[in-house]
Order: C-alpha cells, then structure tokens, then sequence
C-alpha cells in the first residue's frame, strides 16, 4: 500500500512518517518547502505548491499517478478543504482521500460554522459572535478560518476590541475560557463508526502543538466527542479541542485529521494509524484500549542532508 502524506515538513509529521512505514506502508511525502524533513524521511519526497495556487491539485494527482498511490492522508488545513473540493476527481482515479466529506471539512473548517453546529446540538461551547460588541470581557478574536493560535488575539475591553476587529476581515469574537485544555483523538471508519477515542490533557504547547500531555479519562468529554463525530458524520481521524474548568466543559474546535499530538494516543494503545491502514485494506481494525495516565515529554532531533 502506497499512502501520500501532505504537510510533511510540520513538528508533528514524524511519528506519522515512521508509523506508517513501520506498519509497511510505502510513505511519500510532499510538503511546499523543500527543506522540509519529512522529504528526507518518507520513501519518496516532492515539493509541491501550496494550497491556494492553481496548479496545487493537478501537483497531487501526477505524484499519485508516478508512484501509484492508493491513499491520500492530508496535513494541513488549507489543502484539506482544497481536496474535499476534488473528492470525485481523485476517486475516478481510485485514490481514496482520507478526510470526510466536503460539507464536513466546511463545518470544521469554519469556526462560526462549528459553534453553530454545536448549539444546534447541545454541546456546550463558549459564547460566540461574528459582528456586534461582546457584553463581558475578556473574549478571544480568532480566524473564522485559522489553525493552532495563529492570528488569536486576547481581548480585555471593549476600546481594544473595537481597535482590533475594525483591521481585521473574517474573524469571530469568542468569550475567554480558561481551564484544562483537552484534546480528542478519534478514529471513526468510512461509514462514521468510532472506532477508538482518546482525550488527553494538554500541560504544555508550541505553536499550538501539544509538546507535553498525558493521556486522562473523563466519561462526560469521551460521551460528547464521541456525538460531535457521530453526528457530523466525521470518517478517518479527527480530533476535537476543549477546556475542563469544574464541572462545566466547553468545546471549542473540530479538526478532521490527525492531532498534533496524537502520537500520544498512539502511545497509550489507540491504534490509530493501524486501523486506518485496516480500513483501507478492507480488514476489520482491532479493539483499542486506552491505558491512562501515559504522559508525552517531546524534543527536538535533527536531519542532516
């Protein structure tokens, strides 16, 4: 089985890399840069364009077709909702795109969408805007198309939030939640079955990449993570963001690909990447059982080339 994985030059690509060569997966990675290490790491490497260029689709598809590839696993956000888009194309030519369907890539990649979808549901969630002046401070501007903290500006008063949303276009206004911050890993199959699910409490992060987290049980987020995906219809591996603080939770973001740190999960017997690879090979995945209490220290390795 040849897989193609994209944003390959991201902190997080190498336990994916190396996971899915040690399960006997011919990787090829491509990523925009061409210092990226995944090129250097992954059976074969190209430089692609980025997603937004024209030529961006037409890159993929010639790399697939020169190296056969059955399956696309998809990094970055960007190129994410660009594929959703030319799902049929890729599919007439039997490569299976391993994100979930456009309408779903859309609802996550939007973050007005996603609040919405959450009230619709009952799943608790910050108080959110998209125009209008927020009643109490502090509250967060954020992208309404954005990933990890980029572009995240804490607000305090209302002189500061005019000064701010006037420069900025395309972006929602969020009431400020502090507490312990979880992350979901899920793997569901392609009919929208989970089929593992493992939250992990982030301690520490880098450019909104967990670097330090322990994985730990909490039946009232398992419950909800696991109806935000149900209900979405998510398929192939997502993950979802939120903040504990007492008693009350609040779901903040839905991604649907592989967590910056879901090696942890793996780590503590999700089986992720070896389902997936089950569920393309048409073999039935294994159970997974989560062990708790597992914690993730990460550092930094070099490549020299």
């Amino acid at each position: 089985m040849t897989i193609l994985r994209t944003g390959s030059g991201s902190l997080a690509s190498a336990p994916v890399l190396t996971g899915l060569k040690s399960l006997g997966v011919r990787v090829i990675a491509v990523d925009s840069s061409p210092l990226s290490f995944g090129l250097f790491v992954a059976d074969k490497g190209y430089v692609i364009p980025k997603a937004e260029k024209s030529d961006f689709i037409d890159s993929i598809k010639k790399i697939c077709k020169k190296e056969n590839v059955d399956a696309i696993l998809p990094a970055v956000d960007e190129e994410i909702r660009v594929l959703a888009k030319n799902r049929s194309s890729f599919e007439k030519e039997g490569i299976r795109l391993i994100i979930p369907e456009e309408n779903v890539v859309e609802t996550c990649s939007d973050k007005w969408l996603t609040y919405k979808f959450f009230k619709e549901n009952s799943i608790p969630t910050p108080i959110t805007g998209i125009d209008g002046i927020p009643q109490s401070y502090p509250v967060v501007i954020k992208p309404r198309f954005g990933r990890g903290s980029q572009g995240l500006q804490k607000i305090e008063d209302t002189e500061a939030f005019l000064f701010f949303s006037k420069r900025r276009k395309d972006y929602i206004w969020q009431e400020y939640v502090e507490g312990e911050e979880f992350t979901i890993d899920i793997l569901s199959d392609f009919s929208a079955k989970v089929i593992s699910l493992s939250p992990r409490k982030r301690l520490a992060t880098e450019s909104g990449v967990s670097v330090k987290g322990i994985v730990e049980g909490n039946k009232k987020i398992e419950g909800l993570a696991k109806k935000i995906a149900r209900t979405l219809k998510i398929t192939g591996p997502s993950n979802i963001q939120c903040f504990s603080k007492g008693d009350a939770l609040y779901f903040t973001e839905i991604n649907p690909r592989l967590a910056g740190g879901f090696a942890l999960s793996e780590r503590a017997g999700a089986r992720i990447l070896e389902n997936l690879v089950a569920l393309l090979s048409g073999v039935p995945p294994k159970r997974s059982k989560i062990k708790k209490g597992v914690i993730m220290l990460r550092y930094y390795e070099q490549i020299f080339c």
